[in-house]
């Protein structure tokens, strides 16, 4: 699943539907991908302009060669992360809810990839094109919002990824209890509430309504699902 803020999230929501939430990602390929082709381009900088740093931090390769080479790597990066999502969560409406994956409706949401089908990178949001459907996870104890893309051009298709931080790692464990922590976890089955995972509790992030307040323009929010049992990567 990895770690930090991914997590695995059971949640129901106003018709009490159950469901299922990943956050997961490239399990390390990604950053395998990224440093092998890194050191590539840096080397092709080398040899083009004789050893000189100017371009130190703006690597870049030719699109016809070395380039194109990258971004089919990316894709299939982009795809292993998509297909380790659905065996975890095939895994686990299967082998713990006796139920029929391929019955189930899945939506997927991603976030910090390059999407080839519209030639956006989209760092920290999501695609909200024209009638896409979304996740937008808020944090462990507020939940998600399933929402519905309007395809604005002014937000470049595009809506954010989840709630947002609003203190760093470091300053959560120095501000944040653990009792508030617990407090604030009420009614949220969950084995991840202690002092390792102080900078996942709610109050690191920004509110709900913070978020429902300002996204009003990109997507319609269709749902709101409530966590019942949530487990953090990190833990």
């Amino acid at each position: 699943m990895g770690g930090g803020n991914h997590f695995i999230e059971v949640a129901r929501d106003e018709e009490e539907n159950l469901w299922l939430i990943i956050h997961s990602g490239s399990r390390f390929l990604g950053l395998l991908v990224c440093n092998y082709h890194r050191t590539r381009a840096r080397n092709y900088l080398k040899e083009k302009y004789q050893g000189a740093g100017a371009y130190h931090h703006f690597e870049y390769m030719p699109i016809e060669t070395e380039g194109k080479e990258y971004l089919e790597d990316l894709k299939i990066t982009q795809q292993f992360a998509s297909d380790n999502r659905r065996v975890m969560a095939q895994v686990l409406i299967e082998g713990f809810f006796k139920k029929k994956f391929s019955a189930c409706p899945v939506v997927e949401s991603v976030h910090n990839y390059v999407d080839f089908t519209d030639r956006v990178i989209r760092k920290g949001a999501i695609s909200a094109s024209k009638d896409k459907t979304v996740v937008i996870p808020i944090n462990m104890r507020d939940g998600s919002l399933i929402a519905r893309g309007k395809g604005n051009a002014d937000w470049n298709f595009s809506a954010p990824h989840g709630a947002g931080r609003l203190l760093s790692r470091g300053s959560a464990k120095e501000l944040i209890s653990i009792a508030e922590y617990k407090e604030s976890m009420k009614g949220v089955f969950s084995s991840c509430v202690n002092e390792s995972m102080l900078d996942e509790s709610p109050m690191v992030y920004k509110s709900m309504e913070e978020i429902t307040s300002r996204i009003g323009d990109t997507v319609e929010i269709l749902s709101i699902l409530k966590p019942l049992y949530n487990y953090k990567a990190g833990s």
